[in-house]
C-alpha cells in the first residue's frame, strides 16, 4: 500500500505507526483509519494542541489514503471524520502542513481550508531533498 509517507523503509514506517498506537489519548491524539472490503486504506490523525491557551486548536496530521483508493470518496469521508473527532472534542480550528503545489493542496482546499501561505524547505523527502510545506486551516462551527 503506498501511503506516501516519509519514511525510510516501511519497517521504519511500522516503528512509527507502533509507536503512535501505543501512546493514543482519546481526548488528545485520535487515529483514524478507514477500510475497503477489511483492509485499512486511509488514514488520519488528530493531534490536540497542548499549550493552556490553545485546546481549541488541534494539528490534522499523517492524512494519506492507499494510491488504489484513491478518486473514490475515502479522502473526503476521511476529513469529514476528522471534523466530527474534533467536534466531539470541542476543538474549533484546524490546522496542518503538506507539500506545496501537490495535488494535497486542492484537495484540503475542497475539503474546506483555507491556504495561509507556504514556507520554504520546510520538511525533507525521503530522498533527503527539503519540500516547501503549504500551511492551511479550517475553522469549526
Amino acid at each position: 500500500m503506498a501511503l506516501g509517507m516519509l519514511a525510510t523503509s516501511q519497517s521504519k514506517l511500522e516503528e512509527i505507526y507502533r509507536a503512535t498506537i501505543g501512546g493514543l489519548d482519546d481526548r488528545d491524539h485520535v487515529l483514524l483509519v478507514g477500510e475497503r472490503d477489511g483492509e485499512i486504506v486511509a488514514m488520519a490523525q488528530l493531534v490536540r494542541a497542548r499549550a493552556t491557551n490553545a485546546t481549541h486548536r488541534a494539528e490534522v496530521r499523517r492524512v494519506a489514503v492507499a494510491a488504489g483508493a484513491r478518486g473514490g470518496g475515502i479522502g473526503a469521508r476521511m476529513m469529514r471524520a476528522i471534523d466530527d473527532a474534533a467536534r466531539t472534542r470541542t476543538i474549533t480550528l484546524l490546522w496542518l502542513t503538506t507539500h506545496a503545489r501537490t495535488a494535497a493542496c486542492a484537495f484540503y482546499e475542497e475539503a474546506g481550508y483555507t491556504r495561509l501561505g507556504v514556507m520554504p524547505s520546510y520538511s525533507a523527502r525521503p530522498d533527503g531533498s527539503l519540500a516547501d510545506g503549504a500551511f492551511f486551516y479550517r475553522e469549526l462551527s
